[in-house]
């Protein structure tokens, strides 16, 4: 279990942007964090990575303090896609996802057959194989979330943290990044991912964190269905319909 437990933590000057808030990723579920620009969805994330120390409260990884995992043996436990990637350079989306073996190559060795093995392995797993040899800049914003998200599997993480991972897309890209993180959790990976899309928060996940004014309360999507909890979130009403489509049932939020 990947926990964060009564975090608090405010900016410089300003008001606290998470208070005395706690959350919990089971295995084998998918979890979303929704809210308000500003609500505080990303600076949880980074806490829960490390990458931000909480005022106060704690992030625990199976049973341990994230402050006493060494960041190697961190990243072979938790993987994480930002919500803008950066590239210091034009690299081919093989290299990209090689990266992901960072965790297993020692300060002065070159990567393995079997790191090459287990990168090509995730490149065809997320459906990306004609992209092996393109460059990282070469291809669309949907694609490069593929490839983050391959790169994330080739780290072999328990858990998968994603920050707006289809902010930049297009309707059918958004769906296919959403399709692929229900199938990888499908097999095994415990996810977390934060969203501005309720739909996308009710349609895919197991659980819900909705965070307003510093505070969080989870939910299982039945609970958001009637619209009330959303309307008070986001200050105007929120209607919430349930599209049958084949065998499946789609979800539509209207304001």
């Amino acid at each position: 279990m990947l926990k964060a437990e009564r975090i608090t933590f405010s900016y410089k000057k300003s008001a606290k942007v998470l208070d005395s808030l706690s959350l919990e990723i089971r295995e084998g579920e998918i979890v979303s964090l929704l809210g308000r620009n500003g609500s505080g969805k990303s600076t949880l994330i980074k806490i829960m990575m490390g990458f931000l120390k909480p005022e106060e409260g704690s992030v625990i990884i199976d049973g341990r303090n994230i402050r006493d995992i060494p960041i190697k043996e961190r990243s072979l436990l938790i993987s994480y896609i930002p919500q803008t990637p950066q590239y210091a350079f034009p690299m081919k989306v093989f290299d990209s996802v090689l990266m992901g073996r960072t965790n297993s190559v020692g300060l002065f060795s070159l990567p393995t057959r079997e790191d090459r093995i287990v990168a090509d392995e995730a490149i065809e797993k997320v459906g990306i194989s004609k992209l092996r040899d393109c460059y990282i800049d070469r291809i669309s914003g949907g694609e490069r979330q593929l490839v983050l998200i391959a790169r994330a599997l080739a780290q072999r993480a328990k858990y998968l943290i994603l920050d707006e991972p289809t902010s930049a897309l297009d309707y059918s890209n958004q769906a296919s990044i959403l399709e692929m993180m229900r199938e990888l959790n499908k097999k095994g990976l415990s996810i977390a991912f934060s969203t501005h899309n309720p739909a996308n928060a009710l349609e895919y996940s197991d659980r819900i964190l909705t965070l307003d004014s510093g505070k969080g309360m989870l939910h299982s999507p039945k609970d958001l269905m009637d619209g009330k909890t959303l309307s008070s979130l986001y200050g105007r009403k929120v209607t919430v319909e349930a599209i049958k489509e084949g065998e499946r049932e789609r979800i539509a939020c209207l304001t």
